[in-house]
């Protein structure tokens, strides 16, 4: 496993060949402070936003097209096409 440090540096980490799906788009959503609903704690900037609980329920968006779309990215081994997933260590 990674350094912590290297692994926060999300945007600027070197592109990966991990291709094994991540978990965490099965098991967890983040909600941020102006509401924007991430599927990873990762993306911190957002690119990777699935909705805003502000106009959505948790439910749509776990649900929703967004999230289905990186779910079978990941799952067809096209995570190095899902910016920043290309760059976790993870």
């Amino acid at each position: 496993m990674k350094p912590a440090i290297a692994r926060w540096d999300s945007y600027h980490n070197n592109t990966n060949s991990i291709k094994v799906p991540c978990s965490q788009l099965w098991e967890r959503m983040y909600v941020w402070y102006d509401g924007a609903l991430n599927p990873c704690d990762f993306d911190y900037k957002s690119y990777l936003t699935v909705g805003n609980i502000n106009e959505m329920t948790l439910s749509e968006a776990w649900l929703g097209a967004r999230y289905s779309a990186l779910r079978k990215a990941h799952l067809a081994e096209e995570r190095s096409s899902c910016f920043p997933c290309d760059r976790c260590p993870l």
